[in-house]
């Protein structure tokens, strides 16, 4: 489990970490527990798109204190 957070984190998602820190854990939780969920991953991948608010670029790469809404 440590390896699998420690592959995420150090891997192709560098920059911003503090900002992004807790969605990147949930990433991992998620997989992690879905890791032998193969018949139905479509199906759930499918529903969190859809059931997922859209993040706008602005939002993503704006600081949390610095984002009016």
């Amino acid at each position: 489990m440590i390896s699998n957070a420690k592959a995420v984190i150090h891997g192709p998602r560098r920059g911003a970490f503090d900002k992004h820190l807790q969605a990147y854990l949930s990433e991992i939780a998620y997989r992690f527990n879905r890791r032998y969920w193969e018949k139905e991953l479509f199906d759930h991948l499918a529903t969190a798109c859809v059931s997922t608010g859209t993040l706008t670029y602005h939002q993503l790469t704006t600081p949390d204190e610095d984002v009016v809404s």
